[in-house]
């Protein structure tokens, strides 16, 4: 028993060095300077009202960019956000700020929104962004100047996660820690096309190539779908090693647990031969359980100081990467990070009902949601 928890850890320890001699590399690519700067249309779907809102949709307007439009988007006209995209739009009245009530288009809403939003759109170059997202000054300018190769489909890049609480702080180490690292070494090494949702740009002749937003409007996971469709297509999709910022603020328990096992579930649909192999990156949950089967025998402590050591090191590289300096003080919850990323991924196959922005869905096998409405399905929607 011993020589297998040895073997198992040591190779769980063996994948963090490469991920993060992987990551070290990634975030020292070079920016390809901007020779042309194509306008731009940010499309920003919303529902409700976000943490640090009017922070996080004014900095899309203070973009040091020559010429672009910021279209919101929600499905309902009585949207509690829909008094504050007006004050935007009266704060920054030398910028194209427009509203679109969207309309209905599959189960999920910000596929539809962001439907709605593409057709109201002037520009060719599309940057989709989630609404609790902010940015600095220089953040489309760094996204089209990716965009002068005509190759180029679609550019997607990183977040950092910022709360104040208990749930916050998890969720913030488990997408620095586990989520962006490990997306990174997919993308680099093991050739996987996809994007994180926070904030990307499509090349709208990109998007048109896969039959635009209707060719994924309902499944659960859109930022994977729209990158490995475009890249299917015959499009580059490329990572790049920028950071916006994702706005948690306190997060509930509750909210916490719909949200990871929704995330966990969609890697489960999205990458269902590859799931197994998580369980190789669990070195503190596979240490702790060598400590408590062979009765704290001195070997497998040895190996837990070992796989704490390993999993901080990799927290204090992510937090400078990242730019993330309020990280570095979570890390003395990384072990209980590295227990519920192993909970979740232990539950994630089983679980189907998941709860998104407070509507309920079913997740199918192929990814697409079903809303709930009164514990009854409706008909579930042909492929």
């Amino acid at each position: 028993m011993a020589l297998f928890f040895v073997i198992l850890i040591s190779i769980s320890c063996f994948y963090w060095l490469v991920l993060m001699a992987t990551s070290l590399h990634f975030f020292h690519q070079l920016f390809p300077s901007a020779k042309s700067l194509p306008p731009i249309s940010v499309l920003k779907p919303v529902k409700g009202i976000d943490p640090e809102a009017y922070e996080s949709f004014s900095s899309f307007l203070k973009q040091d960019y020559p010429e672009f439009e910021v279209i919101f988007g929600v499905m309902d006209a009585n949207d509690p956000a829909i008094p504050l995209i007006r004050r935007i739009q009266s704060d920054f009245p030398e910028r194209s700020v427009s509203l679109v009530i969207a309309q209905p288009f599959g189960t999920n809403q910000k596929t539809a929104i962001l439907h709605s939003l593409s057709r109201e759109a002037k520009y060719d170059l599309l940057v989709l962004a989630d609404s609790d997202i902010s940015v600095n000054p220089d953040f489309l300018k760094r996204l089209a100047s990716f965009f002068q190769d005509e190759k180029v489909g679609l550019v997607g890049c990183l977040y950092r996660s910022l709360g104040i609480n208990l749930w916050s702080k998890v969720e913030s180490l488990l997408i620095s820690t586990f989520l962006l690292p490990s997306g990174i070494l997919g993308h680099r090494i093991l050739g996987l096309r996809y994007a994180f949702g926070a904030a990307l740009a499509v090349r709208r002749k990109a998007l048109s190539d896969i039959g635009g937003f209707a060719s994924f409007k309902n499944h659960v996971a859109d930022d994977h779908e729209i990158a490995r469709l475009i890249h299917k297509a015959g499009w580059n999709i490329l990572l790049i090693p920028y950071v916006v910022s994702n706005h948690l603020n306190c997060v509930s328990k509750s909210e916490f647990w719909a949200r990871q096992l929704r995330w966990m579930k969609v890697a489960f649909v999205c990458h269902r031969s590859a799931y197994p192999a998580i369980f190789l990156t669990f070195s503190f949950p596979l240490a702790l359980l060598f400590v408590l089967l062979s009765s704290f025998s001195p070997i497998s402590l040895w190996f837990l100081v070992v796989t704490f050591g390993v999993r901080f090191v990799v927290g204090v590289l992510m937090a400078d990467l990242l730019e993330h300096k309020e990280l570095r003080r979570w890390l003395y919850l990384m072990p209980l990070v590295d227990l519920v990323f192993a909970f979740l991924w232990i539950t994630a196959p089983v679980f189907k009902r998941f709860t998104w922005r407070h509507d309920e869905y079913i997740i199918l096998p192929d990814g697409r949601m079903v809303p709930i409405v009164s514990d009854e399905l409706k008909e579930v929607p042909r492929a």
